[in-house]
């Protein structure tokens, strides 16, 4: 009867460990989570600020084409 108790003793104590653990597993996992979440949200706004600046490049190329032709068209009048 005591080694029984001994046993159930020892399943307990190894339940609780094996419950500690998982609860820290899981603690760890809701932290990850957390800044996976922060990275995507920054990952979000990096790509959206590119996005807008990669507009605004595209906006002053257009206008540099048009200054450029508009300084070969005065140079095909002179020559």
């Amino acid at each position: 009867m005591k080694n029984q108790i001994q046993k159930i003793n020892k399943k307990d104590s190894q339940l609780v460990n094996l419950e500690s653990q998982l609860d820290l597993l899981l603690k760890g996992q809701e932290k990850n989570s957390d800044k996976l979440q922060i990275i995507g949200e920054e990952l979000r706004r990096g790509f959206i600020g590119l996005a807008l600046r990669n507009e605004e490049l595209l906006k002053s190329n257009d206008q540099q084409k048009q200054q450029l032709n508009g300084v070969l068209k005065e140079l095909n009048l002179i020559a």
